[in-house]
């Protein structure tokens, strides 16, 4: 997967200028997963993940990371009450605040006017974008109603379904999902879980890039967020495309905004007066009727600019991949890889093991990237008005 080049013209020099950083950092990981041996993934299997499919199928847990269940089922969350109810339950938010559970069960309502409902599915969606679920729910008399109770209990002994972090309960029918004031709305949801403990592994840091690897080799979409390093604070805020598309913005260190979209190969783009100004050398007069207007800046055929989900991943050398240890990033239980320049790769430690940031050292600080919401974005359409990049350049 690659996204089209910007053209060698003024304008591609313009903006690597402006975001040069940012090649680094969706380029700066992709060494390591391009030569870091192939390896297996191992270790017991932790559920059903789907992220972005709508699907449940058995997948594995990063593969240095185990768990076994232990201990008598507790709720973990519960916002059940015994008040009169209503229809229309929204999703509410529950979180493991650091620790690891297994999943025993999620059991919503569906009184639906004493009528009950026919069981959907139940599932979780994390904080982060990642999808557990959905799991086809199966009915009981809650409340002496048929069909008012639905109960999903994924994950079995072998592959029990781990949760670290904050989560949303997700029910396939909120107009019969069951909510009251007291519930401030929220669609009646309990979560019973038991303890989750870790195991040994024998998973090395360049099984888990590998890992990585194969996911951003198949993913469709990702949304990239966060700062970075050029010449000052670089902000981002971008979602890359598998097909090579890219869509949203970059605000460098003086503060201009560029926005950029590339769509089948064309690159567009729109920001500010002072931008075309100190980039274009555009005069101000000229400078303020670009103002807002999107810039038809190139066609280009395939060849790569860096800015891919697939090489979203590179690190100095293979040879210098080290462990970074464990944290909580987005309320998302994670591990860490180190290379030698100190660049710190941050995957999910639970489920498929997705990517969720990057941490690289500048200067002494550190400049931070999240990778979140995962396969879940739609392709960007092209501005419906631009402007030639010949106006600029005229």
């Amino acid at each position: 997967m690659h996204v089209h080049s910007i053209s060698s013209t003024p304008v591609s020099r313009a903006i690597f200028g402006l975001f040069a950083a940012s090649g680094l950092i969706l380029g700066g990981l992709a060494s390591v997963v391009a030569t870091a041996p192939s390896a297996a993934a191992t270790g017991p299997q932790l559920g059903s993940e789907s992220v972005g499919q709508g699907s449940s199928s058995a997948i594995l847990a990063v593969p240095h990371i185990a768990y076994s269940c232990h201990g008598s089922p507790v709720t973990l969350f519960d916002n059940w009450n015994v008040g009169a109810v209503e229809n229309g339950g929204t999703s509410p938010t529950f979180s493991t605040n650091g620790k690891s559970y297994c999943l025993v069960s999620v059991f919503d309502y569906h009184w639906n006017n004493g009528t009950g409902k026919a069981p959907g599915t139940i599932g979780l969606l994390s904080s982060t974008g990642v999808s557990l679920g959905p799991w086809k729910a199966v009915g009981s008399p809650g409340s002496g109603v048929q069909n008012d109770g639905w109960t999903v209990k994924p994950g079995t002994t072998s592959k029990p379904v781990v949760i670290n972090g904050t989560y949303r309960c997700v029910d396939s029918d909120p107009a019969s999902w069951s909510q009251n004031s007291q519930s401030s709305g929220k669609g009646f949801c309990q979560v019973v879980v038991t303890a989750a403990t870790t195991t040994t592994s024998g998973a090395t840091p360049a099984d888990i890039v590998k890992k990585a690897q194969n996911l951003f080799a198949a993913a469709r979409s990702v949304h990239l967020n966060g700062t970075l390093y050029s010449g000052g604070a670089l902000k981002i805020d971008l979602v890359a495309f598998g097909n090579g598309d890219l869509a949203g913005f970059m605000t460098g260190p003086l503060g201009n905004t560029l926005h950029l979209i590339i769509v089948n190969g064309k690159t567009y783009l729109e920001s500010n007066a002072s931008f075309w100004e100190k980039w274009f050398k555009v005069p101000p007069v000229k400078a303020d009727k670009l103002a807002s207007t999107w810039i038809l800046s190139s066609t280009s055929s395939g060849s790569s600019s860096g800015l891919s989900i697939k090489s979203a991943f590179e690190f100095s050398s293979t040879a210098k991949l080290s462990s970074a240890g464990k944290s909580i990033i987005a309320g998302q239980s994670v591990v860490g890889v180190r290379d030698a320049t100190g660049k710190t790769l941050w995957v999910a430690s639970t489920g498929k093991g997705y990517p969720v940031a990057l941490t690289t050292v500048s200067s002494g600080k550190n400049y931070t990237v999240t990778f979140s919401h995962w396969n879940a974005d739609n392709l960007p359409t092209p501005p419906k008005k631009v402007v030639p990049i010949s106006s600029i350049t005229k």
